[in-house]
């Protein structure tokens, strides 16, 4: 194998590889979404006891529960923006590469070298657009960990009434 071909295959690889971590970053985001979806429901259905104003553990409990909507549903927008679809890039459509490459004066080695320049240039654009991604779920994450936490102490003051 020469030195080019060699160039290409990794190139691909490094551009698949990608890929496939938005693949990744996409299921991540939707077991996020599923988490946030369901500890908001359970929020959602005891919403009829929320009392903002009474004891003092009904207060905290209140306000706890607030917080918790909000950070919850915090986290399920940034989950939400994490999934919208980004402009990745991907092979040239239609006749793109072949009308680069027919020039008779582009040699195999030249033409290989821009072969793995396209998918090196794609890749570095999809790994942007995937750092992008992994940050608003981490946040999310972060935050439905918060909600969760929020939660579960607004659960015990309203267990001191």
């Amino acid at each position: 194998m020469d030195k080019a071909d060699l160039i290409v295959q990794q190139s691909e690889k490094a551009f698949l590889q990608e890929r496939a971590r938005a693949d990744k970053l996409i299921a991540a985001a939707e077991k996020y979404l599923a988490a946030v979806a369901v500890i908001i429901g359970f929020k959602l259905l005891d919403i009829d006891n929320l009392l903002l104003t009474g004891s003092w553990q009904q207060i905290v409990h209140g306000w706890l529960t607030v917080l918790a909507l909000l950070t919850l549903g915090t986290a399920l927008l940034l989950t939400f923006w994490s999934m919208r679809v980004f402009k990745y890039y991907a092979f040239p459509r239609g006749t793109k590469l072949i009308d680069e490459l027919k020039d008779p004066g582009i040699s195999d080695e030249a033409a290989k070298i821009k072969v793995a320049r396209m998918y090196l240039s794609a890749h570095d654009t999809n790994a942007t657009i995937n750092d992008r991604r992994a940050r608003l779920l981490s946040v999310s994450s972060a935050l439905l960990v918060a909600g969760f936490l929020l939660t579960v102490i607004g659960y015990l003051t309203g267990l001191l009434d």
